[in-house]
């Protein structure tokens, strides 16, 4: 789920990203298109017990949002806690 917002001096998108780790996810800005990408990784299934029922997802995920050109890319910062990225530019 992602959240995107706009303020006077600012935008601020925040991507909840749960069981992914901060090193599965890459952030890409090319042109004025910003991209996240990531790989959610399963995890090792327990062998003794029996499943019912399944709603989880996993494997690579890509989103990408364009962005203005007025964006100055050198006052880009992110971070990535609990699951939660947060890009402010």
């Amino acid at each position: 789920m992602v959240d995107i917002a706009e303020t006077k001096d600012n935008f601020l998108i925040t991507a909840e990203l749960p069981g992914v780790n901060e090193t599965d996810v890459t952030i890409t800005l090319d042109d004025e298109s910003l991209t996240i990408t990531g790989d959610k990784r399963k995890e090792i299934e327990d062998k003794q017990s029996e499943f019912y029922n399944k709603e989880r997802s996993y494997g690579k995920f890509q989103r990408s949002f364009k962005i203005p050109a007025t964006i100055d890319q050198n006052k880009i910062n992110a971070s990535f806690i609990n699951g939660v990225l947060t890009k402010l530019f």
